[in-house]
């Protein structure tokens, strides 16, 4: 109830979730180092500020308030076990696609992760710089991956300002609504 007698002049709130998270993370709940409850909150303030005042007036009972949080609690969970899905999917699809194309005897393990990083965000440009931190290898070991995936025809490679810094584009195909690939005219590994 640290957010409810707001002992603090700033920064109730943020110190009952760091608290809610410590208990969490103490208790042996390590899933939560995953998953964010604050989103949930802010999105329904109302509902989150009607908690208190039931509790209120229902001579101090926290049933509201402890109903209203594992309700959020559960919608998280279930929030992060979509997103645990989706990945898995995705991954699922590469694996396929790679395999069945006989594209996954070329690449090397980094390579499959660098391809799967890339799906997360199908139209974002990489550069060699994020890609190079992203996987914790130096900026030619990022420079070859990513060529390698262009060569396979997963990516597109774009010179800015003809200068050495390149971006790397995922084809819009690998997005699991695309059909056919939009960002470029040639087919490419994930054009049916």
């Amino acid at each position: 109830m640290l957010a409810h007698e707001h002992p603090f002049r700033d920064g109730n709130g943020r110190t009952s979730r760091a608290l809610f998270y410590w208990y969490m993370l103490k208790s042996g709940y390590d899933v939560f180092k995953y998953i964010s409850i604050s989103r949930l909150l802010h999105a329904a303030p109302v509902k989150y500020a009607a908690s208190y005042q039931y509790t209120e007036s229902d001579g101090m009972d926290l049933t509201y308030f402890l109903e209203y949080q594992a309700g959020v609690i559960k919608r998280a969970l279930q929030n992060w076990q979509q997103h645990i899905d989706e990945i898995t999917q995705r991954s699922a699809k590469l694996d396929s696609v790679l395999f069945s194309s006989g594209v996954l005897k070329r690449l090397n393990p980094r390579q499959v992760t660098l391809l799967n990083v890339m799906l997360a965000n199908p139209g974002k440009e990489y550069t060699v710089a994020e890609i190079s931190a992203s996987l914790g290898v130096s900026d030619n070991t990022a420079r070859a991956d990513l060529r390698t995936i262009v060569k396979e025809g997963f990516a597109q490679e774009k010179r800015i300002n003809n200068r050495a810094h390149l971006s790397f584009t995922l084809c819009a195909a690998s997005s699991a609504s695309s059909k056919q690939c939009t960002s470029h005219t040639t087919r490419c590994s994930f054009c049916p």
